[in-house]
């Protein structure tokens, strides 16, 4: 049952009690109570589908071009790192296990030399039920795969060797600060509950905490406009100090959409990057449906990769996925080419996948990719 205004009754009475005994709640803390809440969040109490079923489309909703292609770069970065063995390889928010099967499956047709060395597949995901679509998949491949499934990164076991982590469209769903300039001043909004009219408001405070003021600090100094909103993300630099405790060495790939933070805090973005989506219609207003539709924004590349040099990681590259998938897909798309059976069926169904990962109007410049490689452990995010 849904209240008048779309929200799950539990959690909006959960919010309720939060507000009435803590006062205004941070926007970090009611997106993560909406999205992550166990029973009631977003992420946690619904059947996810992405793709035309569901709320919204994700490269891997798209078709299993995305996850063929993954594999070829998987494959790739064993053999730069000189053929490490043990090797493991994990897929952090990974849902119902759709990517890390097709990459899984690629790896078998292609009898692909990685599995010489018998890697450890593990999958990382917070919702109880998508871990238990994401084992009952991995163990309907065949022949059925083994992989190992926690709800939180330290719940595995820590590599004994190099790793190979990825992240498809995880941290723009992180919790994020909502921050107003204000008296040309950055203010924080934080949400209350006004006595008649709608369950929340805004209210304009102090910045919540030295983290905050921290990334507020890190936005390019503008002429911004008076009511300008804007989002920080502190939660994306624990996220990484937990990866950095976890791995020792190897890579981390990270597949979003975002900016970087010139382009992201243009003074003419006015209100901000928030955008939410239920039934496939996009808005701006997070405090609808809490806990019934989905809330991200995008990420802040150039902060991210600061924290990820902090945390001694080193940035490989960074690139539209265009660029990415482009390269990785040549030499299949020029075998193709230079054939003279033509394209079958499964070929062309591939290309339109391919296609709409690519184009620029569609997902190929909204998303990039970042590839970030850790060599070492000697700082303080480290062991």
């Amino acid at each position: 049952m849904l209240t008048a205004e779309g929200h799950d009754p539990r959690l909006l009475e959960d919010l309720r009690e939060r507000i009435i005994r803590g006062g205004p709640c941070t926007f970090a803390e009611f997106m993560e109570r909406a999205l992550y809440s166990p029973e009631t969040g977003y992420y946690m109490s619904r059947k996810r589908e992405p793709g035309r079923k569901g709320d919204f489309f994700t490269s891997v909703s798209v078709g299993r071009c995305f996850g063929d292609l993954l594999a070829e770069h998987l494959a790739a970065t064993w053999a730069r790192l000189g053929e490490p063995a043990p090797w493991d390889v994990v897929e952090l928010g990974a849902g119902e296990g759709w990517l890390i099967a097709d990459v899984l499956g690629r790896l078998r047709e292609t009898k692909s030399s990685v599995l010489q060395v018998e890697p450890r597949f593990s999958a990382v995901e917070k919702s109880p039920a998508g871990l238990e679509r994401l084992r009952r998949r991995c163990a309907s491949l065949a022949p059925p795969a083994s992989v190992c499934a926690a709800a939180n990164l330290m719940e595995l076991p820590q590599p004994q060797g190099s790793a190979f982590l990825f992240a498809n469209e995880l941290i723009d769903a992180l919790p994020v600060h909502l921050v107003m300039r204000q008296d040309q001043e950055w203010r924080e909004l934080y949400v209350t509950m006004p006595d008649t009219g709608p369950p929340f408001r805004w209210l304009a405070g102090e910045l919540s905490s030295p983290e905050v003021a921290r990334e507020v600090e890190a936005i390019p100094q503008r002429d911004y406009p008076e009511g300008y909103r804007t989002e920080v993300r502190p939660a994306a630099r624990l996220w990484l100090q937990e990866v950095a405790r976890w791995m020792n060495r190897g890579v981390l790939l990270i597949m979003d959409y975002g900016l970087s933070a010139g382009e992201l805090y243009d003074p003419g973005r006015t209100a901000g990057t928030l955008q939410c989506r239920h039934g496939h219609l996009q808005h701006g207003d997070p405090l609808l449906r809490a806990g019934r539709q989905d809330i991200t924004a995008h990420v802040d590349f150039t902060a991210l990769a600061a924290a990820a040099k902090e945390c001694g990681f080193e940035l490989r590259f960074l690139q539209a996925q265009e660029s990415f998938l482009v390269g990785l897909a040549r030499a299949r798309l020029l075998a193709w080419e230079s054939g003279s059976d033509g394209l079958s069926a499964g070929r062309e169904k591939w290309l339109r996948q391919f296609r709409q990962l690519t184009h620029p109007s569609l997902m190929g410049r909204a998303f990039h990719v970042m590839e970030l490689e850790r060599v070492a452990t000697s700082n303080a995010c480290g062991k």
